[in-house]
C-alpha cells in the first residue's frame, strides 16, 4: 500500500471512530437541547400572555442562563445551540437573508 493510500485509510479509520464517539454525540446533543431551549422557553411565557419579547432575547436569555446552570464543556455546548438559534433569527426575521436566497 502506498503512503498516500495508507494515510488515506488512516484518516477514514479516525473519522469512523469520532462517529462512534459518545462523547460526540452527547455534544451534538447538548448543542441541539441549546438550540432548542429558546423556543420552549418562548413558547412558555408568550403562550400564557406572560410577556412578548424578541426572538433573540430568548437566545440571550439561555446563553446566560446556561453559563449559571451548567460549566465546562457542557456550558459552551448550550450556548453554542442558542448562539445558532440568535444568529438564524438575526439572519431569518432581521436581515430577511433567508427570503432573498430561496427568491421570496
Amino acid at each position: 500500500m502506498t503512503d498516500a493510500a495508507e494515510s488515506a485509510t488512516d484518516t477514514a479509520q479516525g473519522e469512523l471512530g469520532r462517529l462512534l464517539d459518545f462523547g460526540m454525540w452527547f455534544e451534538v446533543i447538548l448543542v441541539f437541547a441549546g438550540y432548542l431551549l429558546p423556543f420552549f422557553v418562548k413558547s412558555t411565557l408568550e403562550g400564557r400572555d406572560i410577556i412578548t419579547l424578541p426572538n433573540e432575547v430568548y437566545g440571550l436569555a439561555m446563553i446566560f442562563g446556561s453559563g449559571y446552570v451548567l460549566s465546562g464543556s457542557h456550558r459552551h455546548s448550550v450556548g453554542l445551540g442558542s448562539g445558532v438559534y440568535i444568529a438564524e433569527n438575526v439572519v431569518s426575521n432581521r436581515l430577511e437573508i433567508t427570503d432573498t436566497l430561496a427568491g421570496n
